[in-house]
């Protein structure tokens, strides 16, 4: 994902702003999936609105959402939202943003934050009229390009472009459940020969790379106050729920974009600066392995630096679904990789119909992909 502020610096792009697709390796044995504690997904799906593009029209019955309506009130609150802060262009987000009117109350708002020399900056909002008051959630995510719904499929497509003559650019899918925008898959291709390679873009840099110990600059063992230090001023702070059986961690965000969460290792008393990181999950695509695998990768690119993939999920621990690769990292016992289920389809992997409590394959769907990274502090 991209920010405004890297589109205004795209020329002079170094390798540590390329960044997107990736995977590490996992681990997900029955084991691992009973006693896992940091991830917040549950099996049962969002219903799913139907969703379709409604041209701006003038409208005072909130009880009736319009675009126009909805448009409005998102440009207006624009500040106190505290979204599109590096740059807001509100006649530019007037002409050019879209809403998506959902017939569930639930409206998905595609807001231009600027036009740039070749892309545009967009932010995301969920918009909930079912309540006399307009609810307006940012949903926390940026990006560079021209983004597309498919109201039919749900999918949120987008083309972003490292450099203006568009050598190489990362393709996005996210899609709509009627309350977030999941990713799919994110990608990395050349528009010419060896095009992302020149670039750089393949090669993660030290503030993006995911190892055992480490994601970018946060380390398992440093202290919250210590990673305040290192991220500096542009960084935010927010508590988050990291699970239903995980407890409460940290949200880390920066322009816009979330970069990861952080697990600490008391739980029974408030996180304060002192507190100690003991897990750190990422869900962010900027962040890669050494091998340019992470979040967003589809499967059949991963398997092809890591060997065989195999796909499982226990009812018992909510039916998340977990990958594990034949080498890398996933066979470090504190590295767990989670699927893309609850996206096009509930699992990524396919399996038997006659499943059981435990099931595990090695078959998967054309989209399955990683959804997140987790690292842990090895327990002695």
């Amino acid at each position: 994902m991209y920010t405004a502020r890297l589109i205004i610096s795209f020329a002079l792009l170094s390798s540590s702003l390329m960044s997107c697709t990736a995977v590490t390796e996992s681990q997900s044995s029955q084991s691992l999936q009973n006693n896992d504690t940091i991830n917040s997904e549950t099996s049962a799906q969002t219903s799913q609105p139907k969703l379709t593009p409604d041209k701006p029209s003038l409208v005072s019955d909130k009880s009736n959402p319009k675009s126009q309506t909805i448009l409005n009130e998102v440009i207006s609150r624009q500040k106190s939202l505290q979204v599109c802060d590096f740059q807001f262009d509100s006649e530019a987000a007037r002409e050019s943003s879209q809403v998506y009117i959902g017939n569930n109350g639930q409206h998905l708002v595609q807001l231009l934050c600027f036009m740039a020399a070749y892309q545009g900056a967009f932010t995301f909002l969920r918009v909930d009229t079912t309540q006399p008051e307009l609810k307006i959630e940012p949903l926390e995510l940026e990006i560079a390009g021209f983004p597309e719904y498919d109201p039919k499929t749900k999918i949120l497509s987008n083309a972003s472009k490292f450099t203006g003559a568009g050598t190489c650019i990362q393709e996005t899918q996210h899609y709509w459940n009627g309350n977030e925008l999941k990713l799919i898959s994110s990608e990395l291709i050349s528009q010419v020969p060896n095009g992302c390679e020149e670039l750089g873009a393949l090669t993660p840099s030290d503030n993006q790379l995911i190892t055992t110990q480490s994601v970018g600059v946060a380390k398992l063992g440093m202290t919250l106050g210590k990673l305040k230090k290192v991220l500096g001023e542009g960084a935010t702070f927010e508590p988050a729920l990291l699970g239903v059986d995980a407890g409460e961690g940290m949200k880390v965000s920066q322009d816009g974009n979330v970069q990861y969460l952080l697990g600490f290792a008391d739980q029974t008393t408030p996180i304060t600066n002192n507190s100690q990181i003991t897990m750190i999950r990422v869900e962010n695509p900027n962040y890669r392995t050494t091998a340019g695998v992470g979040v967003g990768t589809p499967l059949k690119q991963a398997v092809a630096a890591y060997g065989q993939a195999t796909l499982s999920y226990n009812l018992n621990n909510e039916a998340r679904e977990y990958i594990k690769f034949a080498r890398g990292l996933g066979a470090d016992a504190g590295v767990l990789v989670r699927s893309n289920q609850w996206t096009l389809t509930d699992f990524a992997g396919i399996y038997p119909d006659n499943q059981s409590e435990f099931n595990q394959t090695q078959k998967y769907h054309d989209h399955a992909a990683i959804a997140s990274i987790t690292i842990r502090e090895s327990k002695p």
